[in-house]
């Protein structure tokens, strides 16, 4: 089977606002650009909001086994290009949020490292803003405020249970891991 002229995307999180927003700009590209759109939640959409042939969609949970979602996916995941990370796991509880979305980060993306090892070329990260509403209630937001940019990494840390820097730091480190291993 010859491989896919354009780029594979994999999108996580598809039946959210973000996840569904990525596939919508997607489609609306040339399949020259995009050849196949891999789409996942935990849940199977009710119907289908997408009448494009490069749609696939996959039941995945990634708080599941790596070991069991790298079964599930490589038959379909192996030649991703590009994959989108807009999975989130909401709880009432701010200080839980760790619990949950730091392992569904991480074995997402140890999982599409695996499985697409030599197509993947992009991950990206979109988190939206919900991790920062707490930091809001915390201070006020003003011309002042901190932005990411030059904040320190671990400024927020003690102060909250901010899952961003938490996936940020498990990219960094997987990311910082595969280079060390691509040089020696």
């Amino acid at each position: 089977m010859a491989p896919p002229r354009g780029k594979v995307a994999f999108i996580t999180g598809a039946n959210g606002i973000t996840g569904n927003a990525i596939v919508e700009n997607l489609i609306r590209k040339p399949e020259s650009e995009w050849s196949k759109i891999i789409i996942t939640s935990r849940r199977t959409p009710t119907h289908n909001f997408w009448q494009d042939h490069r749609v696939r969609f996959i039941a995945l949970d990634f708080l599941r086994p790596v070991e069991e979602l790298i079964e599930k996916m490589a038959p379909l995941c192996h030649d991703v290009t590009h994959a989108f990370f807009a999975s989130y796991v909401h709880t009432a509880d701010f200080t839980k949020l760790r619990e949950s979305n730091i392992p569904l980060f991480h074995n997402f993306l140890v999982a599409i490292d695996i499985v697409a090892a030599s197509s993947l070329q992009r991950v990206c990260l979109q988190t939206g803003g919900k991790p920062f509403e707490p930091l809001t209630k915390l201070r006020p937001i003003g011309r002042d405020t901190p932005t990411l940019v030059n904040e320190k990494p671990d400024q927020h840390r003690q102060v909250s249970a901010n899952t961003w820097l938490d996936r940020k730091g498990s990219m960094d480190s997987h990311v910082l891991g595969i280079c060390q291993l691509v040089s020696n």
